[in-house]
């Protein structure tokens, strides 16, 4: 599945990775591992989120298909 998954941003160190959100809608780091075999496609920056493929998601991440993916990061996906 292709999900959008907020970024969060190490405080400590400055390392960028997707996160999870809490009830609030805030973006906290994750409380366990990220689901195995996830594999970022984009990170975007702007927004600021990640484009992820997972078997799984987590709080706050949210799905998408591939033509809505394609609508926002063309070309992003093989």
């Amino acid at each position: 599945m292709l999900y959008y998954a907020p970024a969060y941003t190490d405080p400590r160190d400055g390392a960028v990775g997707p996160g999870m959100t809490d009830q609030a809608g805030e973006t906290i780091p994750p409380d366990r591992p990220i689901p195995p075999g996830s594999k970022s496609i984009v990170y975007d920056e702007s927004v600021p989120r990640f484009v992820l493929e997972a078997l799984t998601g987590m709080p706050g991440w949210v799905v998408k298909t591939a033509a809505q993916v394609e609508a926002d990061y063309p070309g992003a996906l093989p």
